[in-house]
């Protein structure tokens, strides 16, 4: 019998949608606001699309294929006393390749629970990998990531550590906002030299119904 365990991606996600498709989308992911951010600046930034696939199709054999030749590789080195075998080129590659993968439906985790079914294809999300050391990208076990302290305390250190991802006033192009408190925040912040004035210009009201 073959051992499996889930695990979880450190990541900064997008979507990149039609106009007509915000509304939905924030529905469904019960968002009260949206940046809508540049995409030259993403690129920059190393924030690349994913690649979507689904259990019986060949590209999801393929890449079994090459997770289970990674494990093997990865357990007969261990075998063999090599400690530092997870850092090699290959394993390193395989790590971040499957930072980039995603199902075309399943569930997402979000306020303590599971979602129903989704058919994530629809998104066409973009993401961000912070690439730690070895560049390989930073993952948590399942067990620890469904503990919010753990969770909390793995993104600090991973901000401590300079793997935020940066962007300024100019790489937001707008400011969606469906509820009065939202937007007067960013009023009230603005106001208070807290955040850039220019910020108001990109401040657009959205009613979701």
């Amino acid at each position: 019998m073959r051992n499996s365990e889930n695990f979880a991606f450190a990541m900064v996600c997008f979507a990149d949608l039609l106009d007509d498709e915000v509304k939905a989308h924030m529905t469904s992911f019960h968002s009260s606001a949206y940046l809508r951010m540049n995409k030259n600046w993403a690129m920059k930034k190393g924030i690349s699309p994913v690649c979507y696939y689904y259990k019986n199709s060949s590209l999801a054999a393929s890449v079994r294929m090459i997770i289970n030749k990674a494990v093997r590789e990865l357990k007969a080195a261990y075998d063999n006393g090599d400690k530092d075998a997870q850092h090699s080129p290959f394993l390193n590659g395989v790590n971040v390749m499957m930072a980039y993968l995603k199902q075309y439906s399943g569930s997402y985790w979000k306020d303590g629970r599971w979602s129903p079914q989704t058919v994530f294809y629809t998104e066409r999300e973009w993401r961000y990998v912070p690439l730690v050391s070895n560049n390989e990208a930073y993952y948590l076990p399942e067990k620890e990531f469904l503990k919010e302290e753990i969770r909390e305390e793995k993104r600090k250190e991973l901000i401590a550590h300079g793997y935020a991802l940066p962007f300024t006033i100019d790489d937001i192009e707008e400011i969606g906002v469906t509820t009065t408190d939202d937007k007067n925040w960013i009023q009230e912040e603005a106001e208070n030299g807290q955040l850039p004035k220019e910020i108001l210009q990109k401040v657009r009201p959205l009613t979701l119904q």
